[in-house]
């Protein structure tokens, strides 16, 4: 919960608002299908059994769907707090700015008539 207040955003809400989400979703797709099935069931019984047949296969699908996008969420969220340590780890503080000058002195970026600066080695001589 101290995530909430932290202005510095070094610790991420996400992993804890991840499993309340999943949780909801479990609960609210069961809910949904519930109320789908007594509703049809109140239309006549083949609509209702066609809900009972495939609802829990389409439920199943949506929880895949739901778990998937949030496993990315995390992993997304895990691999920016190992970047993290590892900047940590090199002793730096962030990545250099794109265009900005690289160790060396250039840019690491060519514009239009710079040359390289590793020329190709010569080919040898025809025998």
């Amino acid at each position: 919960m101290i995530n909430f207040f932290d202005p510095s955003f070094k610790k991420f809400s996400a992993p804890i608002l991840i499993k309340l989400y999943y949780g909801l979703s479990v609960g609210l797709l069961a809910l949904f299908w519930l109320v789908l099935l007594i509703r049809a069931f109140d239309d006549g019984f083949l609509s209702g059994f066609l809900v009972l047949i495939l609802g829990p296969v389409v439920a199943f699908f949506l929880l895949i769907a739901t778990r998937i996008s949030c496993e990315w969420i995390l992993a997304t969220i895990q691999v920016s707090q190992n970047t993290a340590k590892l900047v940590d780890l090199m002793g730096g503080t962030s990545a250099p700015l794109a265009g900005a000058a690289a160790p060396g002195g250039t840019s690491g970026r060519r514009g239009a008539g710079q040359t390289p600066s590793r020329q190709p080695a010569p080919m040898p001589p025809e025998q």
